[in-house]
Protein backbone atom coordinates (compact mmCIF):
# COMPACT_ATOMS: atom_id res chain seq x y z
CA UNK A 1 0.00 0.00 0.00
CA UNK A 2 0.94 3.30 -1.31
CA UNK A 3 2.89 5.52 2.10
CA UNK A 4 1.05 8.61 3.37
CA UNK A 5 4.08 10.70 1.89
CA UNK A 6 4.30 9.10 -1.39
CA UNK A 7 0.33 9.86 -1.71
CA UNK A 8 0.88 13.43 -1.11
CA UNK A 9 3.57 13.49 -3.58
CA UNK A 10 1.79 11.75 -6.29
CA UNK A 11 -1.38 14.08 -5.56
CA UNK A 12 0.71 17.49 -5.81
CA UNK A 13 2.14 16.26 -8.90
CA UNK A 14 -1.43 16.10 -10.05
CA UNK A 15 -2.09 19.13 -8.73
CA UNK A 16 0.45 20.36 -10.69
CA UNK A 17 0.08 19.04 -14.01
CA UNK A 18 -3.75 19.86 -13.99
CA UNK A 19 -2.73 23.74 -12.82
CA UNK A 20 -0.21 23.63 -15.72
CA UNK A 21 -2.67 22.30 -18.30
CA UNK A 22 -5.61 24.57 -17.62
CA UNK A 23 -2.83 27.64 -17.59
CA UNK A 24 -1.66 26.63 -21.28
CA UNK A 25 -4.78 26.49 -22.52
CA UNK A 26 -6.12 29.63 -21.30
CA UNK A 27 -3.42 31.25 -22.94
CA UNK A 28 -3.99 28.59 -26.38
CA UNK A 29 -7.32 30.29 -26.56
CA UNK A 30 -6.19 34.20 -25.47
CA UNK A 31 -3.70 33.91 -28.02
CA UNK A 32 -5.39 32.26 -30.88
CA UNK A 33 -6.10 34.65 -33.73
CA UNK A 34 -4.53 37.65 -31.36
CA UNK A 35 -3.19 39.29 -35.11
CA UNK A 36 -6.12 38.62 -37.24
CA UNK A 37 -9.56 37.83 -35.17
CA UNK A 38 -10.80 40.20 -34.60
CA UNK A 39 -9.40 42.73 -37.17
CA UNK A 40 -9.56 45.95 -35.32
CA UNK A 41 -8.31 47.96 -32.25
CA UNK A 42 -10.43 49.24 -29.67
CA UNK A 43 -10.25 52.89 -29.43
CA UNK A 44 -8.90 53.30 -25.97
CA UNK A 45 -6.84 51.17 -26.40
CA UNK A 46 -5.51 52.26 -29.44
CA UNK A 47 -4.37 55.82 -27.94
CA UNK A 48 -3.15 54.02 -24.53
CA UNK A 49 -0.89 51.85 -26.21
CA UNK A 50 0.32 54.97 -29.26
CA UNK A 51 0.33 56.46 -25.80
CA UNK A 52 2.70 54.46 -23.83
CA UNK A 53 4.92 54.33 -27.17
CA UNK A 54 5.08 58.25 -27.72
CA UNK A 55 6.16 58.52 -23.75
CA UNK A 56 9.12 56.32 -24.19
CA UNK A 57 10.77 59.19 -26.62
CA UNK A 58 9.26 61.98 -24.11
CA UNK A 59 6.45 62.97 -26.82
CA UNK A 60 3.52 64.46 -24.97
CA UNK A 61 1.20 61.96 -26.55
CA UNK A 62 -1.85 64.89 -26.16
CA UNK A 63 -0.17 66.80 -29.00
CA UNK A 64 0.12 63.80 -31.07
CA UNK A 65 -3.76 63.03 -31.18
CA UNK A 66 -3.85 60.57 -28.53
CA UNK A 67 -6.89 62.49 -27.37
CA UNK A 68 -8.55 59.60 -25.07
CA UNK A 69 -5.36 59.77 -22.88
CA UNK A 70 -4.01 63.14 -21.78
CA UNK A 71 0.15 62.71 -21.03
CA UNK A 72 -0.61 63.67 -17.05
CA UNK A 73 -3.33 60.65 -16.97
CA UNK A 74 -0.12 58.51 -18.47
CA UNK A 75 2.13 59.93 -15.68
CA UNK A 76 -0.68 58.78 -13.27
CA UNK A 77 -0.65 55.22 -13.63
CA UNK A 78 2.72 54.48 -14.77
CA UNK A 79 2.65 50.38 -14.34
CA UNK A 80 0.30 49.91 -17.20
CA UNK A 81 2.18 52.25 -19.71
CA UNK A 82 5.47 50.77 -18.80
CA UNK A 83 4.01 46.97 -19.72
CA UNK A 84 3.05 48.87 -22.76
CA UNK A 85 6.33 50.26 -23.43
CA UNK A 86 8.11 46.34 -22.74
CA UNK A 87 5.76 45.11 -24.60
CA UNK A 88 7.51 47.04 -28.19
CA UNK A 89 10.15 45.74 -27.48
CA UNK A 90 9.37 41.97 -26.95
CA UNK A 91 6.94 41.49 -29.80
CA UNK A 92 7.81 44.34 -32.28
CA UNK A 93 6.06 47.72 -32.92
CA UNK A 94 2.73 46.51 -33.77
CA UNK A 95 -0.17 47.78 -31.72
CA UNK A 96 -1.08 44.02 -30.94
CA UNK A 97 2.05 43.86 -28.97
CA UNK A 98 0.36 45.06 -25.79
CA UNK A 99 -2.41 42.70 -26.33
CA UNK A 100 0.32 39.76 -26.22
CA UNK A 101 2.18 40.87 -23.14
CA UNK A 102 -1.79 41.23 -21.57
CA UNK A 103 -2.09 37.67 -22.22
CA UNK A 104 1.36 36.68 -20.70
CA UNK A 105 0.67 38.89 -17.50
CA UNK A 106 -2.88 37.69 -17.69
CA UNK A 107 -2.55 34.31 -17.31
CA UNK A 108 0.57 34.82 -14.27
CA UNK A 109 -2.42 36.55 -12.45
CA UNK A 110 -4.72 33.35 -13.04
CA UNK A 111 -1.51 31.78 -11.07
CA UNK A 112 -1.59 34.62 -8.36
CA UNK A 113 -4.99 34.00 -8.14
CA UNK A 114 -4.83 30.22 -7.60
CA UNK A 115 -2.46 30.51 -4.65
CA UNK A 116 -4.23 32.68 -3.09
CA UNK A 117 -7.49 30.49 -3.54
CA UNK A 118 -5.40 27.58 -2.39
CA UNK A 119 -4.78 29.25 1.10
CA UNK A 120 -9.06 28.80 1.16
CA UNK A 121 -9.62 25.25 -0.49
CA UNK A 122 -8.21 22.63 -0.85
CA UNK A 123 -6.71 21.16 -4.44
CA UNK A 124 -9.74 19.96 -6.60
CA UNK A 125 -12.47 23.03 -5.36
CA UNK A 126 -8.90 25.53 -6.42
CA UNK A 127 -8.64 23.74 -9.29
CA UNK A 128 -12.48 24.18 -10.56
CA UNK A 129 -12.59 27.75 -9.41
CA UNK A 130 -9.39 28.62 -11.41
CA UNK A 131 -11.40 26.19 -14.44
CA UNK A 132 -14.74 28.39 -14.35
CA UNK A 133 -13.15 31.99 -13.56
CA UNK A 134 -10.32 31.25 -16.10
CA UNK A 135 -12.52 30.26 -19.29
CA UNK A 136 -15.06 33.09 -17.87
CA UNK A 137 -16.63 35.09 -21.02
CA UNK A 138 -15.65 37.96 -19.03
CA UNK A 139 -12.03 36.82 -18.16
CA UNK A 140 -11.26 36.05 -21.84
CA UNK A 141 -12.70 38.64 -23.44
CA UNK A 142 -10.96 41.34 -20.37
CA UNK A 143 -7.03 39.31 -21.31
CA UNK A 144 -7.44 40.33 -24.67
CA UNK A 145 -8.38 44.18 -24.50
CA UNK A 146 -5.39 46.47 -22.65
CA UNK A 147 -7.79 48.59 -21.26
CA UNK A 148 -8.39 50.17 -17.70
CA UNK A 149 -7.13 48.09 -15.05
CA UNK A 150 -5.87 44.98 -17.34
CA UNK A 151 -2.96 44.34 -14.99
CA UNK A 152 -4.35 45.13 -11.74
CA UNK A 153 -5.37 41.12 -10.85
CA UNK A 154 -1.82 40.32 -10.91
CA UNK A 155 -0.41 42.59 -8.25
CA UNK A 156 -3.84 42.85 -6.21
CA UNK A 157 -3.41 38.43 -5.64
CA UNK A 158 0.26 38.47 -5.11
CA UNK A 159 -0.03 41.42 -2.27
CA UNK A 160 -2.93 39.32 -0.66
CA UNK A 161 -1.51 35.63 -0.90
CA UNK A 162 1.35 37.06 1.05
CA UNK A 163 -0.61 38.72 3.63
CA UNK A 164 -2.31 35.62 4.16
CA UNK A 165 0.35 32.82 3.72
CA UNK A 166 3.23 34.58 5.28
CA UNK A 167 2.85 33.79 9.41
CA UNK A 168 3.12 36.70 12.33
CA UNK A 169 6.40 35.24 13.83
CA UNK A 170 9.10 37.32 14.59
CA UNK A 171 12.06 37.26 11.79
CA UNK A 172 13.08 39.27 9.02
CA UNK A 173 12.01 36.94 6.10
CA UNK A 174 8.69 37.33 6.97
CA UNK A 175 9.32 40.93 6.89
CA UNK A 176 10.83 41.29 3.42
CA UNK A 177 8.02 39.30 2.16
CA UNK A 178 5.17 41.43 4.31
CA UNK A 179 7.38 44.64 2.50
CA UNK A 180 6.82 43.19 -0.73
CA UNK A 181 3.20 42.46 -0.25
CA UNK A 182 2.46 46.27 0.64
CA UNK A 183 4.53 47.13 -2.79
CA UNK A 184 2.51 45.04 -4.69
CA UNK A 185 -0.59 46.90 -3.78
CA UNK A 186 0.93 49.98 -4.77
CA UNK A 187 1.75 49.12 -8.43
CA UNK A 188 -1.91 47.28 -8.65
CA UNK A 189 -3.49 51.18 -7.65
CA UNK A 190 -0.99 52.79 -10.13
CA UNK A 191 -2.32 50.24 -12.89
CA UNK A 192 -6.04 52.63 -12.47
CA UNK A 193 -8.37 53.79 -10.67
CA UNK A 194 -10.16 50.89 -9.04
CA UNK A 195 -7.60 50.29 -6.88
CA UNK A 196 -7.93 52.92 -5.15
CA UNK A 197 -10.13 51.09 -2.02
CA UNK A 198 -7.79 48.05 -1.76
CA UNK A 199 -5.71 49.78 1.08
CA UNK A 200 -8.80 49.72 2.92
CA UNK A 201 -9.76 46.13 1.89
CA UNK A 202 -5.93 44.64 2.81
CA UNK A 203 -5.99 46.94 6.29
CA UNK A 204 -9.27 44.99 7.09
CA UNK A 205 -8.06 41.46 6.00
CA UNK A 206 -4.49 42.76 8.42
CA UNK A 207 -6.75 43.52 11.65
CA UNK A 208 -8.77 40.05 10.91
CA UNK A 209 -5.95 38.32 11.10
CA UNK A 210 -4.40 39.66 14.22
CA UNK A 211 -7.53 39.43 15.98
CA UNK A 212 -8.12 35.46 14.54
CA UNK A 213 -4.67 34.75 15.54
CA UNK A 214 -4.27 36.59 18.54
CA UNK A 215 -0.47 38.14 17.90
CA UNK A 216 1.74 39.71 20.09
CA UNK A 217 1.79 43.83 19.97
CA UNK A 218 5.32 43.57 19.21
CA UNK A 219 4.78 41.42 16.05
CA UNK A 220 1.71 43.34 14.78
CA UNK A 221 3.63 46.72 14.78
CA UNK A 222 6.33 44.55 13.01
CA UNK A 223 4.28 43.62 10.21
CA UNK A 224 2.03 46.48 9.79
CA UNK A 225 4.93 48.48 9.24
CA UNK A 226 6.34 46.20 7.05
CA UNK A 227 3.19 45.69 4.69
CA UNK A 228 2.05 49.22 4.95
CA UNK A 229 5.11 51.46 5.02
CA UNK A 230 4.88 51.41 0.98
CA UNK A 231 1.20 52.05 0.89
CA UNK A 232 1.75 55.40 3.05
CA UNK A 233 4.76 56.51 1.37
CA UNK A 234 2.56 56.78 -1.68
CA UNK A 235 -0.22 57.79 -0.06
CA UNK A 236 -0.08 61.63 -1.05
CA UNK A 237 0.45 60.80 -4.45
CA UNK A 238 -2.07 58.43 -4.95
CA UNK A 239 -4.65 60.90 -3.11
CA UNK A 240 -3.80 63.28 -5.97
CA UNK A 241 -4.70 61.05 -8.09
CA UNK A 242 -8.00 59.98 -6.63
CA UNK A 243 -9.20 63.72 -6.52
CA UNK A 244 -7.99 64.89 -10.15
CA UNK A 245 -9.93 61.13 -11.37
CA UNK A 246 -12.95 62.70 -9.48
CA UNK A 247 -12.80 66.02 -10.75
CA UNK A 248 -12.30 64.19 -14.41
CA UNK A 249 -14.60 61.81 -14.17
CA UNK A 250 -17.35 62.75 -12.44
CA UNK A 251 -19.52 61.93 -15.09
CA UNK A 252 -19.07 58.07 -13.20
CA UNK A 253 -20.38 59.12 -9.58
CA UNK A 254 -24.19 60.65 -11.16
CA UNK A 255 -24.96 57.50 -9.13
CA UNK A 256 -22.78 58.19 -6.09
CA UNK A 257 -25.17 57.40 -3.24
CA UNK A 258 -22.95 57.38 -0.17
CA UNK A 259 -21.71 61.14 0.36
CA UNK A 260 -21.14 63.77 3.40
CA UNK A 261 -25.04 64.13 3.87
CA UNK A 262 -25.61 60.58 4.09
CA UNK A 263 -26.99 57.98 2.40
CA UNK A 264 -29.22 58.46 -0.72
CA UNK A 265 -31.54 55.17 -0.45
CA UNK A 266 -33.55 56.77 -4.16
CA UNK A 267 -29.75 55.96 -5.71
CA UNK A 268 -28.82 53.18 -3.39
CA UNK A 269 -31.79 51.35 -4.57
CA UNK A 270 -31.38 52.20 -8.06
CA UNK A 271 -27.47 50.97 -7.94
CA UNK A 272 -29.08 47.38 -6.73
CA UNK A 273 -31.78 47.05 -9.26
CA UNK A 274 -28.79 48.01 -12.13
CA UNK A 275 -26.50 45.49 -10.17
CA UNK A 276 -29.53 42.78 -10.34
CA UNK A 277 -29.99 43.57 -13.68
CA UNK A 278 -26.02 43.07 -15.04
CA UNK A 279 -25.94 39.55 -12.35
CA UNK A 280 -29.39 38.29 -13.98
CA UNK A 281 -30.28 39.51 -17.28
CA UNK A 282 -28.16 41.40 -19.28
CA UNK A 283 -25.17 42.89 -18.62
CA UNK A 284 -24.72 46.86 -19.64
CA UNK A 285 -23.18 48.53 -22.93
CA UNK A 286 -19.96 48.88 -22.60
CA UNK A 287 -16.83 49.70 -25.24
CA UNK A 288 -15.03 47.04 -23.62
CA UNK A 289 -17.61 44.28 -22.23
CA UNK A 290 -20.56 44.22 -24.23
CA UNK A 291 -22.11 40.91 -24.90
CA UNK A 292 -25.79 39.64 -24.39
CA UNK A 293 -26.78 37.58 -21.49
CA UNK A 294 -25.99 38.16 -17.41
CA UNK A 295 -22.01 39.46 -16.98
CA UNK A 296 -21.06 36.16 -15.17
CA UNK A 297 -22.92 32.68 -15.46
CA UNK A 298 -26.31 32.74 -13.67
CA UNK A 299 -25.18 29.49 -11.65
CA UNK A 300 -21.97 30.84 -10.65
CA UNK A 301 -23.79 34.22 -9.30
CA UNK A 302 -26.55 31.44 -7.24
CA UNK A 303 -23.47 29.87 -5.81
CA UNK A 304 -21.72 33.55 -4.66
CA UNK A 305 -24.83 34.44 -3.05
CA UNK A 306 -24.88 30.72 -1.21
CA UNK A 307 -21.22 31.23 -0.64
CA UNK A 308 -21.52 34.58 1.53
CA UNK A 309 -23.91 33.16 3.91
CA UNK A 310 -21.77 30.16 4.33
CA UNK A 311 -18.83 32.73 4.44
CA UNK A 312 -20.48 34.83 7.13
CA UNK A 313 -21.47 31.83 9.21
CA UNK A 314 -17.41 30.72 9.20
CA UNK A 315 -15.91 33.79 8.82
CA UNK A 316 -12.48 32.71 10.59
CA UNK A 317 -12.13 30.49 7.25
CA UNK A 318 -12.98 32.69 5.23
CA UNK A 319 -12.27 36.39 6.20
CA UNK A 320 -10.32 37.74 3.36
CA UNK A 321 -12.52 36.82 0.36
CA UNK A 322 -15.57 38.30 2.65
CA UNK A 323 -13.20 41.52 2.91
CA UNK A 324 -12.57 42.26 -0.92
CA UNK A 325 -16.51 41.94 -0.98
CA UNK A 326 -17.67 44.15 1.58
CA UNK A 327 -15.03 46.55 1.09
CA UNK A 328 -14.39 46.79 -2.60
CA UNK A 329 -17.21 45.10 -4.56
CA UNK A 330 -20.00 46.95 -2.06
CA UNK A 331 -18.87 50.23 -2.30
CA UNK A 332 -17.63 50.23 -6.11
CA UNK A 333 -20.74 48.79 -7.71
CA UNK A 334 -23.54 49.84 -4.72
CA UNK A 335 -22.56 53.05 -2.80
CA UNK A 336 -20.48 54.54 -5.78
CA UNK A 337 -22.81 53.00 -8.24
CA UNK A 338 -20.43 52.50 -10.70
CA UNK A 339 -21.19 50.05 -12.86
CA UNK A 340 -20.01 49.68 -16.13
CA UNK A 341 -18.62 46.01 -16.83
CA UNK A 342 -15.09 47.10 -16.98
CA UNK A 343 -15.46 48.73 -13.37
CA UNK A 344 -16.06 44.70 -12.15
CA UNK A 345 -12.79 43.82 -12.90
CA UNK A 346 -11.79 42.46 -9.38
CA UNK A 347 -15.70 42.10 -8.33
CA UNK A 348 -15.98 38.95 -11.28
CA UNK A 349 -12.75 37.43 -9.42
CA UNK A 350 -14.68 37.69 -6.50
CA UNK A 351 -17.79 36.14 -7.40
CA UNK A 352 -16.02 33.13 -8.64
CA UNK A 353 -14.28 32.50 -5.31
CA UNK A 354 -17.56 32.64 -3.13
CA UNK A 355 -18.96 30.34 -5.55
CA UNK A 356 -15.58 28.46 -4.41
CA UNK A 357 -17.13 28.19 -0.82
CA UNK A 358 -19.97 26.51 -2.08
CA UNK A 359 -18.10 23.97 -4.22
CA UNK A 360 -15.62 22.92 -1.17
CA UNK A 361 -18.44 22.37 0.91
CA UNK A 362 -20.38 19.92 -2.04
CA UNK A 363 -16.54 18.18 -2.10
CA UNK A 364 -16.68 17.93 2.05
CA UNK A 365 -20.07 16.44 1.23
CA UNK A 366 -18.30 14.25 -2.02
CA UNK A 367 -16.00 13.38 0.77
CA UNK A 368 -18.18 12.06 3.89
CA UNK A 369 -20.52 10.26 1.07
CA UNK A 370 -16.58 8.17 -0.10
CA UNK A 371 -15.99 6.86 3.90
CA UNK A 372 -19.29 6.41 4.78
CA UNK A 373 -19.50 3.89 1.36
CA UNK A 374 -22.70 5.71 -0.30
CA UNK A 375 -21.26 5.26 -3.65
CA UNK A 376 -24.39 5.06 -5.46
CA UNK A 377 -25.18 8.86 -4.29
CA UNK A 378 -21.28 9.38 -4.40
CA UNK A 379 -21.25 8.28 -8.16
CA UNK A 380 -24.31 10.41 -9.46
CA UNK A 381 -22.98 13.78 -7.69
CA UNK A 382 -19.81 13.76 -9.55
CA UNK A 383 -21.67 13.17 -12.60
CA UNK A 384 -23.81 15.75 -12.23
CA UNK A 385 -21.04 18.43 -10.79
CA UNK A 386 -18.58 17.33 -13.89
CA UNK A 387 -21.67 18.04 -16.39
CA UNK A 388 -22.97 21.16 -14.57
CA UNK A 389 -19.13 22.48 -14.70
CA UNK A 390 -18.39 21.04 -18.34
CA UNK A 391 -21.79 23.01 -19.52
CA UNK A 392 -21.15 26.24 -17.87
CA UNK A 393 -17.07 26.68 -19.77
CA UNK A 394 -18.47 25.12 -22.94
CA UNK A 395 -21.37 28.17 -22.84
CA UNK A 396 -19.03 30.76 -21.78
CA UNK A 397 -16.47 30.09 -24.14
CA UNK A 398 -18.70 29.63 -26.56
CA UNK A 399 -20.52 32.94 -25.68
CA UNK A 400 -16.95 34.57 -26.07
CA UNK A 401 -15.83 33.60 -29.86
CA UNK A 402 -19.77 33.78 -30.97
CA UNK A 403 -20.49 37.26 -28.96
CA UNK A 404 -18.09 38.58 -27.48
CA UNK A 405 -15.82 39.02 -30.69
CA UNK A 406 -18.36 40.88 -31.93
CA UNK A 407 -18.79 43.71 -29.88
CA UNK A 408 -17.93 47.05 -30.52
CA UNK A 409 -14.42 46.76 -28.96
CA UNK A 410 -13.43 44.33 -31.96
CA UNK A 411 -15.96 45.79 -34.64
CA UNK A 412 -14.70 49.03 -35.42
CA UNK A 413 -11.61 48.08 -37.87
CA UNK A 414 -11.54 52.00 -38.93
CA UNK A 415 -8.34 52.66 -36.61
CA UNK A 416 -6.49 49.45 -37.01
CA UNK A 417 -6.33 50.04 -40.85
CA UNK A 418 -5.22 53.67 -40.41
CA UNK A 419 -2.15 52.37 -38.12
CA UNK A 420 -1.61 49.64 -40.73
CA UNK A 421 -2.16 52.46 -43.93
CA UNK A 422 0.69 55.04 -42.06
CA UNK A 423 3.19 51.68 -40.77
CA UNK A 424 2.94 50.54 -44.57
CA UNK A 425 4.25 54.15 -45.86
CA UNK A 426 5.85 55.45 -43.04
CA UNK A 427 8.80 56.48 -44.77
CA UNK A 428 6.82 58.80 -46.55
CA UNK A 429 4.88 60.40 -43.49
CA UNK A 430 5.17 64.28 -44.07
CA UNK A 431 6.83 63.39 -47.85
CA UNK A 432 4.34 62.55 -50.69
CA UNK A 433 1.83 61.23 -48.76
CA UNK A 434 -1.74 63.06 -48.15
CA UNK A 435 -4.62 62.16 -45.36
CA UNK A 436 -8.13 64.02 -46.28
CA UNK A 437 -11.08 64.15 -43.98
CA UNK A 438 -14.25 65.77 -43.85
CA UNK A 439 -14.39 68.33 -41.16
CA UNK A 440 -17.11 67.50 -39.11
CA UNK A 441 -17.63 65.67 -35.40
CA UNK A 442 -17.08 62.40 -37.09
CA UNK A 443 -14.52 62.49 -39.43
CA UNK A 444 -12.47 65.77 -37.05
CA UNK A 445 -12.17 62.53 -34.56
CA UNK A 446 -10.36 60.71 -37.60
CA UNK A 447 -8.21 63.42 -38.47
CA UNK A 448 -7.16 63.76 -34.95
CA UNK A 449 -6.72 60.13 -34.53
CA UNK A 450 -4.88 59.67 -37.83
CA UNK A 451 -2.00 62.29 -36.33
CA UNK A 452 -1.19 59.44 -33.35
CA UNK A 453 -1.31 56.94 -35.48
CA UNK A 454 1.39 59.07 -38.02
CA UNK A 455 3.57 60.46 -35.46
CA UNK A 456 3.69 56.82 -34.14
CA UNK A 457 4.92 55.43 -37.01
CA UNK A 458 7.06 58.77 -37.85
CA UNK A 459 8.70 58.10 -34.91
CA UNK A 460 9.24 54.68 -36.06
CA UNK A 461 10.49 55.47 -39.04
CA UNK A 462 12.92 58.32 -37.81
CA UNK A 463 13.74 57.06 -34.37
CA UNK A 464 16.99 58.25 -34.48
CA UNK A 465 15.75 61.95 -35.13
CA UNK A 466 12.68 61.51 -33.06
CA UNK A 467 13.02 64.65 -31.73
CA UNK A 468 11.63 66.05 -35.07
CA UNK A 469 8.15 65.51 -34.01
CA UNK A 470 7.32 67.30 -30.81
CA UNK A 471 7.18 70.51 -32.81
CA UNK A 472 5.53 68.81 -36.25
CA UNK A 473 1.92 70.15 -36.55
CA UNK A 474 -1.02 67.95 -38.65
CA UNK A 475 -0.35 69.90 -41.52
CA UNK A 476 3.48 68.91 -41.80
CA UNK A 477 2.33 65.45 -41.87
CA UNK A 478 -0.14 66.04 -44.50
CA UNK A 479 -3.43 65.30 -42.45
CA UNK A 480 -5.65 67.66 -43.57
CA UNK A 481 -9.46 67.92 -44.16
CA UNK A 482 -10.92 68.91 -47.37
CA UNK A 483 -11.01 72.90 -47.70
CA UNK A 484 -7.08 72.73 -46.63
CA UNK A 485 -6.59 69.94 -49.28
CA UNK A 486 -8.46 71.69 -52.11
CA UNK A 487 -5.81 75.11 -51.27
CA UNK A 488 -3.10 72.67 -51.14
CA UNK A 489 -0.54 74.10 -52.95
CA UNK A 490 1.84 71.90 -53.17
CA UNK A 491 -0.10 68.91 -54.52
CA UNK A 492 2.47 67.92 -57.10
CA UNK A 493 5.00 66.45 -54.84
CA UNK A 494 2.24 64.26 -53.15
CA UNK A 495 1.96 60.89 -55.05
CA UNK A 496 -0.13 59.36 -52.50
CA UNK A 497 -3.70 60.20 -51.50
CA UNK A 498 -5.48 58.55 -48.14
CA UNK A 499 -9.06 59.25 -48.18
CA UNK A 500 -12.02 57.59 -46.27
CA UNK A 501 -14.43 55.32 -48.58
CA UNK A 502 -17.53 58.15 -48.29
CA UNK A 503 -14.78 60.78 -50.02
CA UNK A 504 -13.69 58.90 -52.61
CA UNK A 505 -15.46 60.31 -55.36
CA UNK A 506 -15.12 63.78 -54.84
CA UNK A 507 -11.59 63.40 -54.33
CA UNK A 508 -11.48 61.03 -57.03
CA UNK A 509 -13.22 64.16 -59.60
CA UNK A 510 -10.81 67.00 -58.13
CA UNK A 511 -7.98 65.14 -58.64
CA UNK A 512 -9.08 64.13 -62.05
CA UNK A 513 -10.51 67.86 -63.02
CA UNK A 514 -6.68 68.97 -61.86
CA UNK A 515 -5.79 66.54 -65.20
CA UNK A 516 -3.62 63.13 -62.86
CA UNK A 517 -3.74 60.03 -64.06
CA UNK A 518 -4.63 57.99 -60.99
CA UNK A 519 -5.17 54.54 -60.10
CA UNK A 520 -7.13 53.50 -57.00
CA UNK A 521 -5.73 50.69 -54.18
CA UNK A 522 -9.05 49.26 -52.20
CA UNK A 523 -6.96 49.23 -48.48
CA UNK A 524 -9.80 47.74 -46.31
CA UNK A 525 -13.77 48.64 -45.03
CA UNK A 526 -12.97 52.03 -44.48
CA UNK A 527 -10.37 53.62 -46.87
CA UNK A 528 -9.34 54.36 -50.13
CA UNK A 529 -5.48 55.17 -51.75
CA UNK A 530 -5.21 57.01 -54.72
CA UNK A 531 -2.25 57.00 -56.36
CA UNK A 532 -1.42 59.79 -59.50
Amino acid sequence: MMSLDYKKYYLRIIELMLLFTILILGLVIRWQGIDTVPYSIEQDEYQWSITAFLNSYNINSSDKGAWTVNYELSQYYPVTFVFDRISFYIFGPDLVSPRKMLIVISTLSLLAFYLFIRRLFPAWTSLITLTLYSFSTYKLITSRIVEASAYIDLFTFVAAYILIAVPFVEGYEGFSLMFLGGLSVVLAMLTYNQGFLLPLVFFMIFVFKVFINRCSIKVVRFYFIAFFLPIIVALPRLIYIAHQEALSQNYALTSLAVSLNGIDLHKLYGNLQTVFIILFLHSSYDMIVNYSGPIVNTLVVVLALIGIVIGLLQIKRYYPILCFFIFMSVPYQLFFGINAPRWWYLSISVIYILAGVVLFNLERILKWLYIRKKRGFLYVLIILLFITISYIIQGEVCRYYYQALYNPSFRSTADREMFEITYKYRSDLGKNIAFIFYNDDWYERDLITNLAASSYNYVLANSNNANNIRNQSRLALNIMNLEEFYDYKQISKINKVVVPYVLYPKIRTYLLSKKYKIKTTYFGKNFDIIFD
